[in-house]
């Protein structure tokens, strides 16, 4: 009997296992972010060691998890840091405890995604806009003709990855025409690893609609955001935001950047103000300004330098043909003159 009871336990200990539950610090990364991953596991606490893991897509279409360098050991506190992240990424955690160890089972991948991480292949959205209203088709694809690369889909409304709803079965894309509401960030993924860079989408049913470009927008660039308004109304006002702070106010629906600076890089939204005093908003959408890189910097400065000086050489030159032309005209002059 004390046998039956000691095996029956043991089972319950291996196929009850905690499931932790992996958060981040942040979702959307700028160039050399750092990231704070935080590991809960629902049993008690006390006594757990963590390990930290990133997540690498598979050809089969899901994920190996490849143990972060030098945590062979794992930590023993539930956080850790990862340093100098500038591309889209997912990371797991999972913990044990006893001797000999016993392991929970891997958290659910959580992700954090870069918008201009100068990707090889990038998902490409048609039309290119970040807000659709429902039953708009919406295509998202990765822009490759590569068999080895698929749409991936995260809803940010479950934090949950989620297979495309498309019907199609081409993992290349992901089209989106649908009566619900979705809040979603896509990428591309190959199953050589790799991870692209991720656009946000949402699709909704309210009237307030701001329009704006999926993908990074390069400095320099006029850009405009519209708000949309989606049926028949008179309006008082139009209001634009950027991080929570009003930037415009007034009858225009448009909001308009002559040259975007990557400080204009933000979450944006616009409301419009109904003379029946209803205020109707946006979801708010995340601008991407791509920064020119600095190897273009210095291509567009050597050329500079180098049409100045050949300016300068034939200026020098054309100035030296006609000296040397006025020379021999008086030449000839004073030989008449002998004569």
């Amino acid at each position: 009997m004390q046998i039956f009871t000691f095996l029956t336990i043991f089972s319950l200990e291996d196929y009850c296992k905690p499931v932790p539950v992996l958060s981040v610090s942040l979702l959307w990364l700028s160039p050399g972010s750092s990231v704070s991953l935080k590991c809960n596991v629902t049993a008690p606490s006390a006594g757990w060691r963590f390990y930290w893991y990133r997540a690498v897509p598979l050809p089969s279409g899901s994920y190996s998890y490849e143990l972060l360098p030098g945590l062979t050991s794992g930590t023993a506190h539930g956080s850790f840091t990862v340093h100098s992240l500038s591309s889209t990424a997912g990371f797991v955690c999972r913990a044990s405890r006893g001797s000999p160890e016993v392991y929970t089972e891997y958290s659910p991948p959580q992700f954090v995604w870069s918008a201009d991480a100068g990707s090889r292949v990038s998902p490409i959205v048609s039309p290119n806009s970040s807000q659709h209203l429902t039953y708009d088709t919406v295509s998202v694809s990765c822009g490759s003709s590569d068999e080895d690369w698929r749409v991936q889909m995260f809803s940010l409304t479950n934090l949950s990855l989620h297979r495309c709803p498309s019907q199609t079965g081409d993992k290349h894309e992901c089209k989106l025409s649908t009566d619900e509401e979705i809040r979603a960030v896509f990428w591309c993924e190959s199953g050589r690893g790799e991870m692209t860079d991720a656009v946000n989408i949402t699709i909704h049913s309210i009237f307030c609609d701001l329009v704006d470009p999926a993908q990074p927008v390069p400095e320099g660039c006029s850009v405009s955001l519209t708000c949309k308004l989606g049926q028949s109304a008179e309006f008082s006002s139009v209001r634009f935001y950027k991080d929570g702070q009003l930037i415009q106010e007034g009858s225009l629906r448009t909001y308009s950047f002559s040259a975007l600076s990557k400080s204009d890089e933000g979450l944006y939204k616009c409301g419009i103000h109904l003379t029946s005093n209803k205020v109707l908003t946006s979801p708010e959408s995340w601008l991407s300004v791509r920064g020119e890189s600095s190897s273009v910097l210095v291509l567009v400065l050597v050329g500079a330098v180098f049409l100045i000086v050949l300016l300068i050489l034939l200026l020098v030159l054309w100035r030296y043909r006609n000296n040397k032309g006025t020379a021999k005209i008086q030449i000839t002059l004073k030989c008449i003159d002998f004569i």
